[in-house]
């Protein structure tokens, strides 16, 4: 299955440099790793009902 999000980085997510601001990284993965859910068939209510889980934390990169 192949999923693709693009993300057009905005000038207040940069630094005065034009450099993302890194922690920017870890909203964009959690928002690419949630539509790839939803297109597997796992929406946030999937997690919850069917597995007891409220979320899917990023904890490493």
């Amino acid at each position: 299955m192949k999923s693709k999000f693009v993300v057009t980085v905005e000038f207040g997510e940069t630094d005065p440099a034009a450099i993302v601001f890194y922690p920017n990284f870890f909203r964009w993965f959690d928002a690419s790793a949630w539509r790839l859910f939803a297109k597997a068939g796992l929406t946030f209510d999937v997690f919850r009902e069917e597995f007891g889980l409220i979320g899917a934390p990023i904890v490493e990169a």
